[in-house]
């Protein structure tokens, strides 16, 4: 483990002695965007080559933001199932940078967003950024504790000229919630608090170049904590090099260093404390060849994983990073393909993202890919609609699934073990289906985006399921400018039927049960008057159905939430 260290220490610090080493030539005015998140953390974003910034693109341009609408969910975990908001305000806001939104609402809801831009100079702003949204709970049919509150702020400095470009931010974050979800009955009343609230905040940047072989690099560095003395951080370094042999032609280089560490209190079942820590240290080169209507792509990722006291916890990893493209009727018509893989880490903050009813009680480990293959078709229809239709067949290892915890007879329980939470399993399994993507618009006043999934898993355990994954989900938002001042929109999203256990002994039969498919319907609208003054109203879960996204973890009905906006500049 020593040699890891050395190993990372030294290739920080030659990163970072990169970073530094470069003049600054020329000046340009940048595009800030609301929200600004540099980040590398997006793990379902393919990570083919580091993504250009968008002030690297063009040479110059006047600061525009973009506002967005308020964020109501209708369920405790808004980042699960949640269709893609358009709504007016997403549209480039020409008078005024900055807002300030309070809203308030049925549930004893209140939201507040606010969002400042200052321009420094033509090369540099600075932007600030935070949200709070918060509920008294009151899901219908449950007696325990239900509130809920989700805060988080960030600041944000991006500099850009001619040569290079910087991005730095700085953001914290906060949830609470309960584990309300308490299966067995004959536990009830439980007068002890079945809260749960997790902290996380960190760094994040990146630093890219125009005219040098050494492309940029992304950095993240971020810690998390919870109310039970869990505690992890994580770094990820991303440097890119390019060397282009000619205009058709170019190769490809990314590093890619990702470190883990973490901790819990204590077992789901004992006392005795969980330690974790994994590295992966890996290089993705690639060769890249393009002519008109065809290109190619052929690589690899090679990644070394180190994990701490576990059974082949260290490996060389090698996988495909391979695609082909053929444009067979101009842009209206592209065919594509390939075969590719990936490995990441499983951090305890992401996964609780995803379902904070986690119990901190959690073994992790890092999920591979040996290979994806797919294969597609996508382009323009008309003049202001794109698709996508993709097939894929890829083969997972140490897939993560929740699965409900035991059940246990104690004298004394801890908040987590009421019959009311989830733990990691890990299975290989191979996942098959179709995905397919519409968006575009009608007309200047009419957006649309839909979305849809279906997929199916074939476990290498035959008495395993996919637990917790639904085999079909669908997004649908649109929007529609009324007037100038005066716009509507409506989302709507599907998740199927899910398969999960019911809390057992461990020395009982495991009992099976299944989740029903469930459907939400939104719609808002806002109106601007006086220029600087928006109200808007959000119609949440519309069809007021208590559906359950985790089982025994009811969510609000019908939502009614409204507010006002006000929009000004900092010169």
């Amino acid at each position: 483990m020593k040699k890891l260290y050395h190993i990372f220490t030294t290739l920080f610090l030659f990163l970072t002695f990169s970073t530094y080493a470069q003049d600054k030539l020329g000046t340009i005015s940048v595009d800030i965007v609301k929200p600004y998140t540099p980040t590398i953390a997006d793990v379902h974003k393919p990570q083919e080559e580091t993504p250009k910034k968008d002030s690297v693109t063009v040479a110059k341009k006047k600061i525009n933001y973009t506002i967005h609408s308020v964020p109501v969910a209708s369920t405790f975990v808004p980042e699960k199932g949640k269709a893609v908001r358009i709504t007016a305000s997403q549209r480039k806001d020409t008078l005024y940078h900055s807002y300030i939104a309070l809203g308030a609402g049925s549930y004893a809801s209140f939201y507040g967003d606010g969002f400042v831009a200052i321009p420094l100079n033509e090369e540099s702003d600075l932007s600030l950024d935070f949200t709070h949204h918060s509920s008294k709970g009151k899901v219908k049919g449950v007696t325990l504790d239900n509130n809920f509150s989700n805060t988080e702020a960030q600041a944000s400095y991006r500099y850009g000229d001619n040569d290079y470009q910087l991005g730095l931010s700085a953001n914290v974050a906060n949830r609470l919630m309960h584990w309300y979800g308490v299966e067995d009955k004959t536990l009830l009343p439980i007068e002890a608090s079945l809260r749960q609230s997790y902290l996380s905040g960190g760094l994040s940047g990146f630093f890219s170049m125009n005219k040098s072989v050494f492309n940029g690099i992304d950095f993240w560095i971020q810690g998390a904590k919870d109310h039970f003395q869990s505690g992890e951080t994580q770094v990820k370094l991303r440097p890119t090099f390019k060397f282009d042999i000619n205009q058709q032609q170019f190769v490809t280089a990314i590093l890619d260093v990702d470190y883990l560490q973490g901790s819990f209190d204590q077992h789901f079942s004992n006392s005795n404390k969980i330690e974790y820590r994994s590295a992966l240290i890996g290089i993705k080169p690639s060769y890249r060849f393009s002519i008109p209507n065809f290109s190619i792509k052929l690589g690899l990722g090679a990644y070394y994983a180190k994990e701490k006291d576990y059974e082949n916890g260290h490996d060389l990893k090698i996988f495909p990073d391979a695609e082909l493209s053929y444009d067979a009727f101009g842009d209206n018509f592209i065919l594509y393909g390939g075969i590719t893989g990936n490995i990441e880490q499983l951090s305890y903050r992401k996964q609780s993202l995803e379902n904070p009813y986690l119990s901190p009680t959690q073994e992790l480990h890092p999920t591979f890919t040996p290979y994806d293959i797919f294969g597609g078709v996508k382009g323009a229809l008309g003049q202001g609609f794109s698709y996508n239709i993709n097939l894929f067949y890829k083969r997972l290892e140490n897939m993560p699934l929740f699965q409900a915890n035991e059940k246990l007879s104690l004298i004394q329980y801890a908040p987590y073990q009421y019959d009311n939470t989830y733990k990691i399993i890990y299975q290989d399994a191979m996942e098959y289906g179709i995905k397919a993507h519409l968006t575009g618009k009608i007309s200047d006043q009419f957006d649309m985006d839909f979305s849809l999934k279906a997929n199916g898993f074939s476990m290498d355990k035959q008495e395993e399921e996919a637990w917790n994954q639904p085999s079909f989900t669908s997004a649908l938002a649109a929007h529609y400018q009324i007037i100038p001042n005066w716009n509507i929109a409506a989302e709507f999203f599907y998740v199927g039927e899910r398969k999960d256990l019911k809390h057992t002994l461990s020395t009982q039969p495991r009992e099976q049960v299944t989740l029903k498919g469930f459907f939400d319907l939104n719609f808002s609208t806002d109106y601007t008057f006086l220029k600087q003054w928006t109200i808007f109203v959000n119609l949440n879960n519309v069809a007021g159905e208590n559906y359950l996204r985790w089982t025994n973890y009811p969510v609000q009905g019908f939502q009614f939430l409204a507010g006002v906006k006000y929009s000004f500049n900092i010169k």
